[in-house]
């Protein structure tokens, strides 16, 4: 990884597999209300955008 992370690697890593693992448990725990498919769009999105823009928050709403 050439960049420097802004949050230290095994913190991230811990972060990313909590997060998602809740996420699992949580959709089963409620039956599996959506499909496997849109579950794992929607983990992607969230992977792939991150949380602010996963909500619809720009770049200066990170800021303040």
């Amino acid at each position: 990884m050439d960049q420097k992370l802004l949050v230290p690697l095994d913190i991230l890593l811990d972060y990313l597999s909590a997060s998602t693992m809740g996420s699992i448990r949580t959709w089963l725990s409620q039956q599996m209300v959506f499909s496997a498919h849109y579950m794992a769009l929607q983990m992607t999105r969230l992977s792939m955008l991150g949380i602010y823009r996963a909500m619809g928050l720009n770049e200066e709403a990170k800021q303040s």
